[in-house]
């Protein structure tokens, strides 16, 4: 089987590609242009570009090479360059977040125009179900994928300082974690990364120091640095950061409320979730939650539920 992915939204595209390649499936990725955050090695099948519309309407990839074509986003040049392509291969649609929220009627028409070629559409976390009710085929949940360390080599641990960890977008609502750790006497670190970063370091308490953000193959590594991790997403639901957090053991807070979308809850600290002091190098705590992520987002096991969609689809 054959399989091309275009865009890698949070680096989720490469990731499956990657595994999908371990378990014998040719999968190769179209990309933007390599951006500061990503990974310094580059792989032979991944093709980046500064204009994925001029590889599909110019010629540049022919998707008929492919068995089936998974797109990432529902919105972005890319996906309107490959659906003015004429072709016959059956379309695998996969919405990550801001695409199933058009801000315009422009960028509604878009994406209902991308959508129209496709046989299912997978949506990445939980609450996003509800934004995507007008599609008419398959709405699947493919549960963002994570790669689970086992064997990270541990830096030195700071002790009195936590990490809130998180892409700055106000969708996320961090600004409620402020008004909890105003007068903590602990330190909080925040990545000076996202696209309302000045709005939140111009509401962010003292306690907060903002830190340079770092390429996708030193994430671990930082994560690890924390004894505690607050997540940032205050909305209620399950993203990349919480996720790369619970993959590594690290204790997270975060205000979860998806449970019914799994088998089991997520454990998640009894109690008050303020009581940081009681948190802190919860080792117990962390190490649960990492064998959940590890049980219900593991990326080779989120790849051998990609495949099994790939064959229902075909």
């Amino acid at each position: 089987m054959k399989i091309l992915h275009i865009g890698d939204i949070a680096f989720v595209g490469s990731l499956l590609c990657r595994e999908l390649r371990r378990k014998g499936i040719r999968a190769d990725l179209i990309s933007k242009h390599k951006g500061p955050l990503q990974p310094s090695r580059g792989e032979d099948w991944i093709t980046y570009t500064s204009n994925p519309w001029e590889e599909f309407c110019l010629g540049g990839v022919n998707p008929d090479h492919y068995d089936l074509i998974h797109l990432h986003y529902l919105i972005n040049w890319g996906a309107l360059g490959f659906r003015l392509k004429v072709t016959k291969k059956p379309v695998v649609l996969h919405a990550h977040g801001c695409d199933t929220r058009p801000p315009t009627f422009f960028h509604q028409t878009a994406q209902r125009f991308v959508a129209g070629q496709g046989k299912a559409l997978l949506y990445s976390t939980p609450d996003l179900l509800d934004n995507i009710y007008w599609f008419k085929g398959e709405k699947i949940y493919l549960p963002n994928p994570v790669a689970v360390e086992d064997c990270l080599e541990q830096p030195e641990r700071y002790h009195n300082r936590v990490l809130i960890f998180a892409t700055l977008y106000r969708l996320k609502k961090i600004e409620i974690i402020f008004e909890w750790i105003g007068g903590s006497e602990f330190f909080f670190d925040m990545i000076d990364y996202g696209p309302d970063r000045t709005y939140y370091k111009r509401i962010a308490p003292r306690n907060v120091r903002w830190i340079p953000p770092v390429r996708k193959e030193d994430v671990p590594r930082l994560i690890a640095m924390y004894p505690l991790v607050i997540g940032g997403s205050q909305d209620g639901t399950i993203r990349i950061s919480e996720l790369e957090a619970m993959a590594l053991g690290v204790p997270t807070v975060f205000p979860f409320r998806y449970h019914g979308f799994y088998e089991e809850p997520l454990p998640l600290p009894h109690g008050n979730p303020m009581d940081l002091k009681g948190l802190l190098e919860n080792r117990a705590l962390g190490q649960r939650q990492k064998q959940w992520v590890k049980k219900y987002h593991d990326a080779g096991r989120v790849a051998e539920k990609l495949i099994a969609i790939y064959q229902q689809v075909r």
